[in-house]
């Protein structure tokens, strides 16, 4: 591909350190926005060509986001101390521009969605009833899974397939503790996150992929 280039990053970053109590508590807070053109991506290329894809400069994205860094030692006498460390992120991500005239290359590639973390799935519709129409499922039974026609040609296919959610956390961070007692010493470490949607592929392939495509 003669038309390659190195991807490119811009990037703004705004800190803050406030430390007080000799030291004894300390807060870090750093929020960035970050953009990267030219972004290298593996573009699928038709059978007749050889070769089943090529790196392409193929779109543009932002990330938007903020780190946490909170410190501190609540207790510290002579025979005992406790260190404690918290910590908090979040960051958003979107792209911005793809290829000339395209507004998506596929469905989880889009203008105005995350570059990774997107789900794509059909549609649950409920379940098939006595007496309903199968049509959309000719080899249908009462009880099988009901899928949306989002495309409306009368038949399910992948291009009934949509985003039905994002795998990427609201928010997630840590929570570190140290103990010091005498010559003894104990160490706590937890870890968090929140606000992601799961992609239960067991359950799925169990529920939509049985049930339609044997």
């Amino acid at each position: 591909n003669p038309t390659l280039e190195w991807e490119r990053q811009h990037q703004s970053n705004i800190g803050m350190d406030i430390a007080a109590f000799n030291n004894r508590i300390s807060l870090s807070v750093d929020v960035y926005n970050k953009n990267i053109t030219s972004l290298l991506l593996p573009f699928n290329l038709a059978p007749s060509s050889g070769f089943y894809n090529e790196q392409i400069n193929v779109a543009s994205m932002n990330t938007k986001g903020v780190d946490i860094n909170l410190q501190a030692t609540p207790v510290k006498t002579r025979n005992f101390e406790w260190q404690m460390t918290f910590n908090w992120s979040r960051y958003q991500s979107k792209i911005t521009h793809l290829l000339p005239g395209r507004d998506s290359v596929s469905l989880a590639l889009r203008v105005g969605e995350p570059p990774s973390g997107v789900l794509v799935n059909y549609v649950y519709d409920g379940l098939y009833q006595q007496g309903d129409d199968f049509t959309l499922n000719p080899n249908g039974k009462p009880g099988d899974i009901r899928i949306k026609d989002l495309n409306h040609d009368g038949k399910i296919t992948p291009q009934d397939q949509t985003i039905v959610g994002y795998n990427i956390p609201g928010g997630w961070g840590g929570f570190w503790n140290w103990f010091h007692y005498k010559s003894l010493s104990l160490t706590f470490l937890a870890s968090y996150e929140y606000g992601q949607q799961l992609n239960n592929l067991p359950y799925t392939n169990l529920t939509y992929y049985n049930s339609w495509f044997g």
